[in-house]
């Protein structure tokens, strides 16, 4: 049995493994309560910010400098500053997303970070990591 798994795996070669960029979206968010709350918009939104994690050595590098600016989500579909904006509130209501930056014009994005990875502390930040709700989805109730 296992020898026949073994020559399957070779057969399908390097070009068929995954490599590249992922999305690390732990189960416990997939499968919670907080996640199960949102609108399909939110859930998009949440996809496109974790899309936009990054790591280095296998460290998350960017954990709080995550953007919902439209000229960024714009590459992704979205249209609408007032949907963005209608999403992310429903994140952060169900604390898998917490505001690490408030925004403002003429050109200052709001940035956030995910609850379920440490946040990566940056001056350009309007808090530290005291008081940032790690795992805070968990505690979220309907």
């Amino acid at each position: 049995m296992g020898s026949s798994h073994s020559k399957q795996t070779k057969a399908l070669g390097l070009k068929d493994k995954m490599s590249g960029p992922r999305i690390w979206l732990p189960l416990d968010v997939l499968f919670g309560k907080a996640y199960a709350s949102l609108s399909i918009t939110a859930k998009a939104l949440l996809i496109d910010l974790a899309a936009q994690i990054r790591s280095r050595y296998g460290e998350i590098t960017n954990n709080g400098d995550l953007t919902t600016a439209l000229r960024v989500l714009s590459k992704r579909g979205w249209r609408s500053d007032k949907t963005i904006r209608k999403a992310a509130k429903e994140l952060e209501g169900a604390l898998l997303i917490v505001k690490t930056r408030q925004g403002h014009l003429p050109n200052k994005a709001n940035l956030y970070a995910v609850t379920w990875l440490a946040l990566n502390e940056s001056p350009k930040f309007d808090f530290t990591k005291i008081g940032f709700p790690y795992k805070g989805y968990l505690k979220f109730e309907s």
